[in-house]
């Protein structure tokens, strides 16, 4: 389940650019070591006023996902400036147990 989550996130995160951004590059990293894993995602697209009201499940669904894995999603956007996603989850988080569904736009 947590593969399924950390895979969720990150199509999710890549769907959002893709339908929204208008982006011409995006860097995807993904780090691990003993303590945490760190998925980064980052594009040069049009970006967006995070304080805006959204409608959609997107970012809702990942930034849930992200509390379920026991981890915390950051997002980091501004009109014309791209945006940037980045999940970090503990190392002990692989043994969570996690069965939540969510809605998403994909």
């Amino acid at each position: 389940t947590f593969k399924r989550h950390l895979i969720m996130f990150f199509k999710e995160a890549l769907h959002n650019c893709a339908r929204h951004s208008n982006a011409t590059q995006v860097w995807v990293k993904l780090a691990a070591d003993a303590e945490q894993i760190v998925l980064f995602i980052r594009d040069n697209g049009c970006g967006f006023d995070p304080a805006e009201k959204r409608y959609g499940w997107g970012i809702d669904s990942m930034q849930k996902r992200a509390r379920e894995l026991g981890g915390e999603a950051q997002l980091e956007s501004a009109p014309g400036k791209g945006t940037t996603v980045r999940l970090t989850v503990p190392m002990g988080a692989l043994q969570n147990k996690t069965d939540h569904q969510y809605k998403t736009s994909n």
